[in-house]
């Protein structure tokens, strides 16, 4: 959502009446995360200057940011991508009269809010939305996932592995099973390198990934979490539509070898 201050409201020298609107509030969405962020960067300095010059008015001429146009290519890309796409009867009443049915549809008409109602709902929204990006921004450590074969005994005995990484180090790794099991000291010298709100900060993070990947909540239903299972099916499921998901959103997803592109041409190449 963004918000728009009118320009009669803005202006110091207009009295708007007492009942004038002050502000707009727009359905929109946008993209939340480290590596679209990295790439904003890497593009906007590798972007032709010839690229970000142009005008709204005829014979006007301008140069515009480079990465305000790439945000904002992006933003309409995705607008257009979401609210192009068809949904079914269900979904449309799970999220009938909320704030992402005025996003997913912001072509219908829809009931007009009385400002304060507006405003309200725009702030609950920013507070919704400073949590979520909050981890990609301020926490110093990144959530990491490692899938781990089962035994050959028993197919259906996947099991999901909770790691941290340090952020400044990501070589240096340690799985929640360890950590659990460190006294008071230990865990003390973890917080100066992973930050002194590490396992509120954990737990959040925790939580935002169970919203890409439900599973997730099983393992929380600790109060020391340190991973979860899965059968077959769930695993594969896992490594073909939930892994880069998380992967997009700033988690690290550890997969077994084989997975891998290199594991998958070493498995298929016939020894002579």
């Amino acid at each position: 959502m963004k918000y728009r201050e009118l320009a009669s409201a803005a202006s110091a020298k207009a009295k708007p009446s007492k009942n004038a609107k002050t502000f707009e509030i727009h359905a929109s969405w946008e993209i939340v995360s480290g590596t679209y962020e990295a790439a904003i960067r890497c593009y906007a300095a590798s972007m032709p200057l010839v690229c970000a010059a142009g005008s709204a008015t005829p014979g006007g001429q301008e140069l515009l940011t480079p990465e305000s146009l790439l945000r904002h290519f992006s933003e309409c890309l995705l607008h257009e991508i979401v609210t192009g796409t068809p949904f079914t009867a269900k979904f449309d009443q799970q999220v009938a009269g909320t704030l992402l049915y005025d996003c997913v549809y912001p072509y219908r008409p829809s009931r007009a809010l009385a400002p304060e109602v507006a405003l309200d709902k725009f702030r609950q929204w920013m507070g919704w939305r400073e949590k979520l990006t909050r981890p990609q921004t301020t926490v110093r450590f990144t959530l990491c996932f490692r899938l781990e074969d089962p035994p050959s005994a028993d197919v259906d005995d996947w099991r999901v592995h909770f790691l941290v990484a340090a952020k400044h180090d990501p070589s240096l790794k340690l799985s929640l099973a360890d950590y659990w099991s460190l006294d008071l000291k230990a865990r003390a010298n973890l917080a100066r390198l992973c930050g002194s709100d590490f396992e509120r900060d954990l737990l959040l993070a925790l939580g935002h990934a169970a919203r890409i990947f439900p599973k997730v909540w099983d393992g929380l239903e600790t109060a020391q979490p340190t991973g979860f299972g899965l059968t077959l099916d769930e695993a594969y499921t896992f490594l073909r539509e939930s892994a880069w998901i998380l992967e997009d959103a700033g988690y690290t997803v550890i997969v077994p070898s084989w997975w891998t592109p290199q594991g998958r041409r070493r498995a298929n190449t016939n020894p002579v």
